[in-house]
């Protein structure tokens, strides 16, 4: 089954526009306990990337 929708957190949302057609803010993550770069995250519904991420993630480095 592909991948359809992707759900970021944290990051700028003309970054995302860069491989996504559709970048929606969603809402944004508050902690409290959570360290300051860690707290107000915004949370994005991402749909429509070219190239698809699985004919995309072939390139992407694997670590062991």
């Amino acid at each position: 089954m592909p991948i359809i929708t992707f759900v970021p957190l944290g990051g700028e949302r003309h970054k995302y526009l860069e491989k996504y057609g559709e970048v929606t803010p969603a809402l944004a993550h508050y902690a409290r306990h959570a360290m300051p770069y860690e707290d107000s995250l915004d949370v994005f519904i991402a749909r429509g990337r070219q190239p698809p991420i699985e004919e995309d993630s072939s390139k992407a480095k694997h670590y062991e």
